[in-house]
């Protein structure tokens, strides 16, 4: 089956939209927060593209990739820091 070169050539903004929704649905039923990175990222290139209309769907791509890859990093520097101090270190740590 061979895809329609127009398919990208005509995305609109609200298909990223519908794109990052969808992200957010898969974030919901499955672990973790990877999918929210990629529903943001979809959300943000939707609104670029509202704004400038004319924004090329190889722009677009790219755009997406930079965010999804900035927002993961970011979102798991922030949201996962490597150590915590603690006052009590073997708290809920039965084996120590």
């Amino acid at each position: 089956m061979e895809m329609d070169p127009a398919f990208f050539t005509e995305v609109q903004y609200w298909h990223w939209w519908i794109a990052g929704v969808a992200f957010m649905i898969i974030e919901v039923l499955l672990p973790g927060t990877l999918f929210l990175w990629f529903g943001v990222s979809a959300g943000v290139t939707g609104l670029l593209l509202l704004v400038m209309p004319e924004f090329d769907w190889r722009y677009q791509m790219l755009v997406f990739s930079a965010l999804s890859i900035v927002s993961i990093y970011v979102g798991r520097k922030s949201w996962r820091p490597d150590h915590v101090e603690n006052d009590r270190p073997d708290l809920n740590r039965r084996t120590d």
